[in-house]
């Protein structure tokens, strides 16, 4: 049972545990050129943790997200939490999407921890693709063309376009926005036969703080079905 000042303390009911993310030392990089990031977790209690939902689209992928918002009890933990931290609470892993901000009371104390974050998760129902690895050329020959690999596409939007800056003229039209994770063995110029059409493939690598996000975005050209 709580005591009467433990009870005045307390925020809320809720548990949650804190993913302080802090600069690793001594100081290297990660796999995508970023700031290497050491992790510790710290469970915190008399917290007050409220979630809403809501979708979103990204690239023609379909997100859940959840966005929350809680109060923290203030200690040098949460006083110092900064927007590379998360929040995990009901199995979910929430992303803090602004720095906490201590609030007080009208007597000037340090009453709670603001934070806010979001949880996100792909749920497309995804497309099958194959790609095609194009034969390579050098010293004039052409390698023949590799085995197909089929992949579950993320989304397979039909038509998009690329504007040249400062014109209104395309500067590349294409017949599908093809969306891949981003481990697909797939490169520029490979073949990616897309609901029976054999199309040639521009990749683009699109980078996000929510590893949920991160995926290729592939624009895929129509050549009328004929492989070198």
């Amino acid at each position: 049972m709580l005591s009467a000042g433990q009870l005045l303390s307390t925020l809320g009911p809720d548990t949650v545990e804190l993913v302080i993310r802090e600069p690793a030392d001594p100081p290297a990089l990660d796999a995508w050129g970023r700031p290497a990031m050491t992790e510790r977790a710290v469970t915190k209690t008399g917290a007050s943790w409220q979630v809403t939902g809501g979708t979103e689209e990204l690239g023609g992928a379909t997100i859940a997200t959840l966005e929350a918002r809680g109060a923290l009890p203030v200690d040098a933990d949460t006083a110092a939490l900064q927007a590379t931290a998360a929040v995990r609470h009901g199995g979910r892993l929430f992303e803090l999407t602004t720095p906490g901000v201590t609030h007080y009371d009208d007597f000037g104390r340090a009453s709670h921890v603001r934070v806010f974050g979001r949880w996100a998760a792909d749920v497309s129902l995804g497309e099958q693709v194959i790609v095609v690895p194009a034969g390579r050329r050098h010293d004039g020959i052409v390698d023949p063309d590799g085995e197909p690999v089929p992949l579950t596409a993320r989304a397979v939007v039909p038509g998009d376009a690329r504007i040249k800056f400062g014109s209104a003229e395309a500067a590349l039209a294409v017949d599908f926005t093809v969306v891949l994770d981003l481990d697909a063995p797939i490169s520029d110029g490979d073949w990616l036969i897309v609901r029976g059409r054999e199309c040639r493939a521009l990749v683009k690598r699109q980078e996000s703080q929510w590893v949920e996000r991160r995926q290729l975005v592939v624009l895929a050209e129509f050549r009328g079905g004929a492989r070198s």
